[in-house]
């Protein structure tokens, strides 16, 4: 990263609320990134390099994480249309396209869901969406069980659920780990709680988005660590077999939280061959 320039902060008001998010990149397309649960846009400059000579790159910095100021209890999948308004209105683009790790992956594919003419390419690192892990199942997000989970949030019964789950087998207990972690403060606590809320409200179609990505013939590209025991990879090669125009390329040794070298040099190799198959 010695030769990257520093990215642009820049600020974007949605409904009264900012969102952070940083620019960089030469490139002539337009690249949007969401990061996972717990992290932020910073956690994806070592991967930049890789795609910078091809995209114009903005990182974003959803609600509850990062510099981004949200003051609501949650965010809507209208509230990440709208960002992605301003953000194409403020680079002057007409199309785009999306990576998202993790959590984020809800994120991009109900932005597909919504948007799919003006999305070029999905470039999924580990996403959630296609998983539906029982903490990340929309059923837990109806209104009498976020009044309980809001209730339940100041005492210890939210882990020992979340023990218990792992014990039954609904749960991995690195996910448990990475979880519980999140229990350790009332301000760790408040933005998982807010996150989760804000999940129910990206309940994805998935029937609707194949059918999406096969119509606009829309390049979705997977990558996963070959440790990676949170989003396992055969769920995206379930949801990948009937589009023909779809990767899934692994990194070895790698686990879920894996947004540095080894996937850096993926994503080159990818974005080399991809983008001189295409002459761009």
């Amino acid at each position: 990263m010695s030769n990257q320039k520093s990215p642009n902060s820049l600020w974007i008001t949605i409904n009264e609320q900012k969102i952070h998010t940083l620019r960089l990149g030469e490139g002539k397309k337009l690249l949007i990134i969401f990061h996972g649960f717990a992290g932020r846009a910073e956690h994806f400059l070592e991967l930049c390099p890789s795609l910078e000579a091809y995209f114009d790159i903005i990182l974003v910095d959803l609600p509850f994480h990062g510099r981004s100021e949200w003051d609501k209890d949650h965010f809507r999948p209208a509230d990440i249309r709208n960002l992605i308004f301003e953000i194409l209105q403020m680079t002057g683009y007409q199309r785009f396209s999306l990576m998202a790790h993790s959590m984020g992956g809800f994120i991009a594919f109900k932005i597909y869901e919504k948007m799919a003419s003006l999305v070029e390419n999905m470039i999924m690192l580990a996403p959630g969406g296609i998983y539906r892990a029982l903490p990340f199942n929309p059923i837990l997000f109806n209104s009498p069980v976020r009044r309980f989970f809001r209730y339940a949030m100041s005492s210890n019964l939210v882990p020992k659920v979340m023990r218990i789950s792992m014990k039954m087998k609904l749960l991995h207990k690195s996910f448990y780990e990475f979880i519980n972690q999140h229990f350790a403060t009332e301000e760790r606590r408040k933005r998982i709680f807010n996150s989760w809320v804000s999940l129910y409200y990206f309940n994805l179609n998935l029937n609707k988005i194949e059918k999406l990505l096969q119509q606009n013939d829309t390049l979705l590209c997977f990558f996963y660590g070959t440790k990676d025991k949170i989003t396992p990879v055969r769920y995206a090669r379930d949801f990948a077999k009937n589009l023909p125009n779809s990767q899934i390329i692994m990194v070895e040794g790698e686990n879920h939280f894996f947004l540095r070298k080894p996937l850096a040099e993926k994503l080159a190799e990818w974005a080399n061959t991809y983008f001189k198959e295409k002459q761009l």
